[in-house]
C-alpha cells in the first residue's frame, strides 16, 4: 500500500470510529495520474451518469476526487476540447483507487490508452521500442512490427532479438496437425505468458489467424492465442516453403517491420549468437519440418525438434469502439 492510499485509509478509518455499523456514504477516492508532461493541464472529468466533476492534471500530473457512495463513474480525459481518454471504473464506498489516464508510449497501459483514443496513428510508429522483464529476469525488447493491420486499432508486437534459449517446435520431427498441435505453441501461451508482468498480460489481446494443418496438406485450421509466432507471408511478403494457402485463403499479409531486410536478422538475445528462428507455418512439402527465418534473414526450414529462436509475438487492440 502506498503512501497516498494509506492515509486515505487512515482517514476513512477516522471517520467510522465510534461507528457500529459501517457508513455506506463514505466517499471513494479516485486519483487519475500520467506520466507525460504534456498531459499537464489537460482536463480530467469524472461522470457517474447524472453528476460530473472535473479538474485539470496539475504539474505534478495529477487529478484526485472524492466521489460519493458506491457508483460506476466514467473517466474523460480531453484537450482542446477534444477527447483522448475513456475509462469506466466502478469504485465502492470508502474504496480508493488509481488510475493511468496518460497517452504514454513507454507503458503498456499507456499503449492501451492511446488505442481506446484511437491515437495510434499519431503516437505510434513502426519499430518502436519498449522493454518487458519477465519473471526470469530475461528482458525482451519489443518492438512495434505492425499498426492496424488486420484489426482496427491494433498494434503487434515482436522482439528485436530471439529469446536467450532455443527451443523445440516438437519434441520428434513432425509437422503433422501443424502449429495447433506444437508443443513450443503450448509453451509459449502457458508458462511464457504467465512470465509475463501483470500489466502486458492485463492488454493483450487473443489474436485469431490460420496456418496450414501440416502433413503436406494445404488446408488450413485457425488459431486462437494470446501469443504466437508469425507466419512466413507475414515476414516475406511472399511464399518460399509455406503453403501458399496462408495467403491467398488465410489473408496472411507481410508486417511492415519486415519489409526491411535487416529486421529479420536476429541473434539469441541482445548479446549472443545469430539465430534461425521459428516461425508458425509447416513446411508445405515435407512432413518433419516448419519454416524458418535463418542467420542471414532469408527464407529456411528446419526440423521440429531441432532448436531454434523464439520470437514471442502479440497483439493489443482498442477496447473502445
Amino acid at each position: 500500500m502506498g503512501y497516498a492510499e494509506a492515509q486515505y485509509a487512515a482517514d476513512t478509518a477516522i471517520k467510522g470510529i465510534g461507528a457500529l455499523i459501517p457508513d455506506l456514504s463514505f466517499n471513494s477516492k479516485l486519483v487519475c495520474r500520467s506520466s507525460i508532461e504534456e498531459d499537464a493541464g489537460k482536463l480530467v472529468t469524472v461522470s457517474d451518469g447524472t453528476n460530473a466533476w472535473s479538474k485539470n492534471l496539475s504539474l505534478n500530473l495529477e487529478a484526485a476526487f472524492d466521489l460519493p457512495g458506491k457508483a460506476r463513474y466514467t473517466i474523460t480525459v480531453s484537450s482542446s476540447g477534444i477527447v483522448e481518454f475513456t475509462k469506466n471504473v466502478d469504485l465502492s464506498a470508502g474504496e480508493y483507487m488509481e488510475v493511468e489516464v496518460g497517452l504514454n508510449t513507454n507503458t503498456w497501459t499507456g499503449l492501451k490508452n492511446i488505442l481506446n483514443a484511437h491515437l495510434e496513428g499519431t503516437y505510434c510508429t513502426i519499430g518502436d521500442e519498449i522493454v518487458e522483464t519477465l519473471n526470469t529476469g530475461e528482458q525482451l525488447i519489443y518492438r512495434i512490427a505492425a499498426i492496424d493491420h488486420d484489426a482496427d486499432h491494433q498494434l503487434i508486437f515482436e522482439t528485436r532479438y530471439c529469446m536467450e534459449t532455443a527451443r523445440q517446435m516438437n519434441p520428434t520431427d513432425t509437422n503433422a496437425g501443424g502449429w495447433n498441435a506444437c508443443t513450443l505453441r503450448e509453451w509459449l501461451n502457458g508458462s511464457f505468458y504467465n512470465s509475463l508482468s501483470e500489466e502486458l498480460r492485463s492488454v493483450i489481446t487473443e489474436r485469431t489467424f490460420k496456418t496450414s494443418i501440416g502433413s503436406q496438406q494445404t488446408a488450413l485450421q485457425s488459431a486462437t492465442d494470446k501469443i504466437w509466432l508469425p507466419r512466413e507471408w507475414e515476414i516475406f511478403g511472399t511464399t518460399t516453403y509455406a503453403a501458399a494457402t496462408e495467403h491467398s485463403q488465410g489473408s496472411a499479409a507481410q508486417f511492415p517491420i519486415y519489409a526491411v531486410a535487416a529486421n529479420r536478422v536476429k541473434t539469441y538475445g541482445k548479446s549472443g549468437g545469430s539465430a534461425n528462428w521459428w516461425l508458425s507455418s509447416p513446411y508445405a512439402g515435407n512432413s518433419t519440418y516448419f519454416c524458418t527465418v535463418n542467420t542471414s534473414g532469408g527464407a529456411d526450414y528446419d526440423y521440429a525438434s531441432h532448436a531454434c529462436g523464439v520470437v514471442p509475438c502479440f497483439q493489443i487492440v482498442s477496447s473502445e469502439s
